[in-house]
């Protein structure tokens, strides 16, 4: 249903008496489980027409959307097959007239990016105001039953705003509605990719922070010893927030200091991540403490007492440039503290196996 709700044009399948078949492109409006199509003012040679013959005589008809795609596994279509009338009674009529109005309108304003009014909604569709309520109790309730597909492009748009805006001001100043605007897209299409703040912060520590790639790192190459995997960890954090000569400090930042804020928003999208990460990372040390191979310590300050360093010099690293003349590869840098950190776990010599 939502794949033919999305739809504005479909086509109608009716057949006469005799089970000749009869096909026509029909744009309509879904309310429920009820499909409402209008027959339009456009001149033709009789008002007489088939499809209306064809269900008096058999009800039973067939709608069918589709989408076609070179692509054949992203190609789909959707057959409706349900029992036709021609609505008589005037204000079902009304209602349907009003529905394939408003939504069609909405549509075609949603579109062009932005966040309309219900007034400029029920300007475009030509109703009033009442009318509009009368179809849908709320503004929300509409861009619910047109639940659109998103652009193509378009989460990325918003990742890239998000990430901009977040990294500047935090998760708890970004405004959805600004963010809609800036990234040029419907606040429709915002909420339908990402339902509220916390699941665009879920997207962004996903897409921008290391969790991921660490946590990969840790799953298919925790045979390899500390002394290998280690520096290979703080290099592909490196490379995270200093990628292709741009830096993601800021949400490096963001996301730090959202995170240990404790906000609601940010630790509900980043707990499952960090969950894994953190899991992996004191099983990996716990195994190569009880071989003997680290000083035995609690994984989580190992976790902590790695990490720490690491973040401090890439959140202070322009500070370090700017003002205080360091001059040294970013990856050679994060490097000599993994290191460090691997000197400072190794077990005294009476104490390794």
């Amino acid at each position: 249903m939502q794949r033919l709700g999305n739809s504005k044009v479909a086509c109608l399948a009716t057949s006469d008496a005799q089970g000749r078949p009869h096909i026509v492109p029909i744009v309509f409006a879904l309310d429920g489980n009820t499909l409402y199509f209008a027959v339009d003012a456009k001149p033709k040679k009789t008002t007489d027409l088939k499809r209306l013959k064809n269900i008096a005589a058999n009800p039973a008809v067939s709608v069918l959307v589709d989408r076609y795609e070179n692509d054949w596994t992203k190609l789909w279509w959707v057959r409706a097959d349900g029992t036709a009338r021609v609505v008589t009674e005037s204000a079902e009529a009304e209602r349907a007239i009003d529905l394939l109005a408003i939504l069609g309108k909405a549509r075609d304003l949603l579109a062009k990016g932005g966040s309309p009014t219900v007034a400029q909604l029920a300007a475009a569709a030509g109703v009033s105001r009442a009318t509009f309520y009368r179809a849908f109790e709320t503004r929300e309730a509409l861009l619910e039953a047109l639940d659109l597909e998103p652009e193509p492009g378009a989460r990325e748009r918003i990742l890239d705003v998000a990430l901009k805006l977040v990294g500047a001001h935090g998760l708890k100043a970004l405004s959805m509605d600004d963010l809609a605007t800036q990234a040029d897209v419907s606040r429709a299409t915002l909420y339908r990719l990402f339902p509220g703040k916390a699941a665009l912060f879920s997207s962004l520590v996903h897409e921008y922070s290391p969790l991921d790639p660490v946590s990969h790192l840790l799953e298919t190459r925790r045979d390899e010893a500390p002394d290998v995997l280690m520096p290979e960890i703080a290099r592909t954090v490196y490379r995270t927030f200093y990628s292709d000569g741009e830096s993601r400090v800021g949400i490096l930042r963001a996301i730090f200091f959202e995170i240990s804020s404790l906000a609601p928003d940010a630790v509900e999208a980043a707990q499952d991540a960090l969950r894994t990460v953190v899991g992996s990372f004191a099983l990996y040390v716990m195994e190569h403490m009880q071989a003997g191979h680290l000083r035995p310590m609690h994984p989580v300050l190992a976790l902590q007492s790695f990490v720490g360093p690491i973040m401090f010099h890439l959140l202070t690293r322009s500070l370090a440039e700017q003002m205080l003349g360091l001059r040294m590869d970013g990856e050679q840098a994060v490097t000599e503290l993994a290191e460090n950190w691997l000197r400072a776990m190794t077990p005294e010599e009476g104490n390794r196996e």
